[in-house]
């Protein structure tokens, strides 16, 4: 039973790779401006990638850089219509 298991498991994780792969790479070369962070700061434009419990993974497309903004910095989130 346990080779069982871990076979499955194997093929699980396997299969997800190329799925996490995949979303890495559209994440980072679709333009697609789905949401705007209005921060104590300023404003940004991007994707939401993750968000926790210390606050949310955000990618800027304009700059293309992937940047962690805490929920204390977050005033707003405005989601784009699709």
């Amino acid at each position: 039973m346990s080779k069982f298991v871990a076979f499955c498991v194997g093929c699980i994780l396997l299969g997800s790779l190329p799925i996490g792969i995949e979303r890495g790479v559209r994440i980072k070369t679709d333009p697609y401006i789905g949401h705007t962070l209005k921060l104590k700061t300023g404003d940004i434009e991007g994707r939401i990638v993750r968000s926790g419990e210390h606050g949310l993974l955000f990618f800027e497309p304009k700059k293309k850089q992937f940047t962690f903004q805490t929920w204390d910095n977050i005033q707003e989130i405005v989601y784009a219509a699709h």
